[in-house]
């Protein structure tokens, strides 16, 4: 009977970053300082200068960073954001955390995200913003929605937490909205060893507020101005995200070069994600096996306005909301 190898999809241990790891962790650790220090501020600063933004914000995760953004923003109760149901349920969660309300409008079936068509049919008296979704490192269409914000007065708040340092009409994701959140969710692209996030945003002013609310709303130590939250960025995870920053670039090659055409877009400044492509170089078969099946991860069973925690009539969506395109796109 034939041997059989099992390639795993994805490793999450450090791989040739490990040096540069574990001097990372030594150094935080020999410096005994661990929350806003000075790890974290060279981090938001070599971030945004690779992003192509003015100001990075680091918080405690990609979800936190959206939420934060939407509060920064002025939006609360009472007021609609459009976004996508293809995405994980946490872009939606983190509208419904500002009390806002989610609308769903339905995808294109060419890039799997918000449909500006869509967009525009989805605005009402009540929307406040646009949350594209850049789905699997695939950027939506910013031109033409921000050309749409830009006729109805709306901002637009960019989830990119799956598309680092990704491009549209030659610019960073994250770069073109009021602001964009990233994620460091040890599966992304630019992973932490844990939790983690940031904001992004060329609104030095909206920057500055998001620091106060992602640090109980202090403008000083024990001065607390407003009503914040606890959502900060550790010492730990910005060295270590800092090391990796510098490899990005690279790791972004290597997955392209490896990811198979039919899973790919025909967007020059689309990455791949750890969902569609390992980055690591093929496995090579030890001598006694003869075959090889590849490990799998779960794909999202469902768009988001499908799940039971979104079924409230509070939660609009548009026709369709994206199953129908997906169904199709399978």
């Amino acid at each position: 009977m034939p041997a059989t190898f099992r390639v795993p999809f994805l490793s999450l241990r450090p791989g040739d970053d490990r040096p540069a790891i574990d001097a990372a962790i030594t150094r935080v650790l020999d410096r005994g300082w661990f929350i806003l220090g000075p790890e974290l501020q060279a981090f938001e600063q070599e971030l945004a200068a690779a992003s192509g933004t003015a100001d990075a914000v680091g918080v405690g995760s990609g979800t936190d960073a959206l939420s934060l953004i939407l509060r920064g923003l002025g939006i609360g109760p009472g007021d609609e954001v459009i976004t996508t149901p293809l995405s994980a349920a946490y872009s939606a969660l983190a509208i419904i955390a500002t009390e806002a309300r989610p609308v769903f409008a339905d995808i294109d079936p060419s890039r799997l995200t918000l449909d500006p068509r869509a967009i525009e049919a989805a605005i009402t008296p009540r929307t406040a913003a646009i949350m594209p979704v850049h789905l699997y490192g695939q950027p939506a269409d910013m031109p033409a929605i921000l050309a749409i914000a830009e006729r109805h007065g709306l901002a637009v708040v960019e989830d990119a937490c799956q598309a680092h340092l990704a491009t549209c009409d030659g610019r960073p994701v994250g770069s073109m909205g009021a602001a964009g959140a990233l994620s460091f969710y040890p599966t992304k692209n630019l992973g932490a060893l844990g939790d983690g996030g940031a904001v992004l945003t060329n609104d030095r002013a909206l920057g500055d507020r998001i620091r106060r609310l992602r640090n109980g709303g202090q403008s000083s130590r024990y001065h607390h101005d407003e009503f914040g939250v606890n959502s900060r960025l550790d010492e730990m995870q910005a060295a270590i995200l800092r090391a990796r920053l510098t490899r990005l670039p690279a790791w972004t090659a290597r997955r392209r070069a490896h990811c198979l055409p039919s899973t790919c877009w025909d967007c020059p400044g689309n990455i791949i994600t750890s969902q569609i492509a390992a980055p690591s170089p093929r496995t090579r078969l030890p001598s006694s096996a003869t075959t090889a099946s590849a490990g799998s991860t779960s794909a999202k069973p469902n768009t988001t306005a499908r799940y039971r925690a979104f079924s409230c009539k509070s939660i609009r969506s548009s026709r369709a909301s994206g199953w129908r395109i997906l169904r199709r796109t399978r």
